[in-house]
């Protein structure tokens, strides 16, 4: 006969908590597959022919159930406070997130306007120093030297279709790609498709009121 395993599900109480709230999550876990295994050993010991081990069995299970429940009790409390921590946590990443975009847009549009406005006061001194010099590529202030560069040579099109021939540009069809939603569909109605197989993807977990 298995002696009875050391857990601490009897009240008790320290700085208002119970022994097992005091006990890590993993830990209580832990113990209830332990209290688990000994539920089975017991239901095992019913099918015994002597008398003292069924009854010892009859106790046991008692026990054991009582113990488990107990533990289970305290285990989905624990884990529901860890439960809240999380989505404390998912809300403040959202919040935080939140504010930090409302930030950036803010200073985005702050740096837009400024640029804007460089802008603006770049054309506004160029064209007014060359009402005096219109000729002048390059004005030298006390401080700055103010220069400028050629412009880039641009192809304009008016009119494609007064285009030659020669002058259109036909792209090639576009490579064969996979149809991933008809292979799907293939497979899940139990068609073989060579070179292709459905993986089932890990499980995801959220949480919820």
């Amino acid at each position: 006969m298995n002696p009875r395993p050391s857990i601490p599900y009897e009240p008790g109480t320290q700085d208002g908590t119970t022994p097992q709230e005091r006990i890590p999550l993993w830990a209580l876990v832990e113990q209830t597959k332990d209290i688990a295994g000994e539920i089975a050993i017991a239901c095992d010991m019913l099918d015994s022919e002597e008398r003292d081990e069924v009854e010892a069995a009859v106790g046991l299970l008692d026990t054991y159930v009582q113990a488990e429940h107990a533990t289970k009790a305290v285990l989905y409390d624990k884990a529901d406070n860890i439960a809240s921590y999380i989505v404390a946590l998912q809300r403040q990443s959202e919040a935080r997130r939140a504010a930090a975009q409302e930030d950036y847009e803010r200073s985005l549009a702050r740096a837009e306007r400024d640029q804007k406005r460089a802008e603006k006061l770049l054309h506004y001194l160029h064209t007014q120093l060359q009402r005096i010099e219109p000729e002048a590529k390059r004005f030298e202030l006390p401080n700055y030297d103010l220069t400028s560069r050629a412009g880039s040579v641009r192809t304009v099109v008016d009119e494609d279709a007064e285009l030659p021939e020669e002058f259109l540009y036909r792209p090639p069809a576009p490579k064969a790609r996979p149809d991933l939603k008809a292979i799907k569909a293939a497979l899940q109605s139990g068609r073989e498709v060579p070179g292709a197989q459905l993986i089932q993807g890990e499980r995801t977990w959220t949480l919820k009121r």
